[in-house]
């Protein structure tokens, strides 16, 4: 599965990933929730509290 996404750094370890095409959202959602890994802080972003989090949803999305 393909996704359009960037990753932005927020600073202080903290990282971002603004999902551009929203299909797949509530999968991802639910995802961030079933592993603990990020949380959604918007309508289009999840944000990850270190670089094993963005690393995770990298592997498992990208």
């Amino acid at each position: 599965m393909e996704m359009s996404f960037y990753v932005e750094d927020r600073g202080n370890g903290i990282k971002w990933v603004q999902i551009i095409d929203r299909r797949n959202m509530h999968d991802i959602v639910k995802w961030c929730r079933d592993t603990g890994c990020g949380k959604q802080v918007n309508i289009r972003n999840i944000s990850f509290k270190n670089e094993e989090e963005l690393t995770m949803f990298l592997l498992r999305w990208q």
